[in-house]
């Protein structure tokens, strides 16, 4: 494992120090409060904090926790959004097998969370195009497989992401119909 940044947190910081340098972890800094831990960590790349009992505040996402505290803030350190737990008199493989735990959730949290975006904005675009797929059809007469590939090839002309068309579209029509909804309101005025 290669050497790992760690900040560690805590009222009393000096044997969590000890305890992390003899297990091979490089301190890069210490602070009181799991809030300014988090802080540290960014400031220094700090790649996983170590928390010396319970932190008052919750742990970031971004950043992995490890809480290092007696049996009943083991079973609450969770819930606080700690991502591995070792009693406070653990050994320094205890500590490291915690640390790699700890890294291999928050990337594996990561990635999953990366991936739901990616997802999100996929499904997104594809709500997009299909909406612009129904005006072109509807207002140019075209099948579904035309309208496509005029999307398409608007995209292709004009060096422009399939969704950046669809949505110049969209909201083309949306202005379009906002323009017809309104002359209607005014001859409906003029004839009554």
């Amino acid at each position: 494992m290669p050497v790992v940044r760690v900040v560690i947190a805590g009222a009393e910081t000096a044997t969590l120090r000890e305890l992390a340098e003899r297990a091979g972890l490089r301190v890069v800094g210490e602070a009181p409060t799991q809030q300014s831990a988090q802080a540290l960590a960014r400031d220094r790349s700090g790649e996983v904090i170590i928390h010396q009992g319970l932190p008052a505040t919750p742990a970031d996402a971004q950043i992995p926790t490890i809480v290092l505290a007696e049996n009943n803030d083991l079973v609450q350190a969770p819930a606080r959004g700690a991502l591995a737990v070792a009693p406070s008199d653990c050994s320094e493989a205890l500590l490291l097998a915690a640390v790699e735990t700890a890294s291999t959730s928050s990337k594996a949290i990561l990635t999953a969370l990366d991936t739901a975006e990616a997802l999100r904005d996929q499904l997104e675009t594809r709500k997009l195009v299909e909406r612009a797929k129904g005006i072109l059809m509807q207002r140019l007469n075209l099948s579904e497989g035309e309208a496509y590939r005029k999307l398409q090839k608007a995209s292709q002309d004009e060096n422009r992401k399939m969704r950046d068309v669809a949505d110049s579209i969209v909201r083309t029509e949306k202005i379009l119909a906002e323009n017809i909804s309104r002359k209607d309101t005014e001859t409906q005025r003029t004839a009554g």
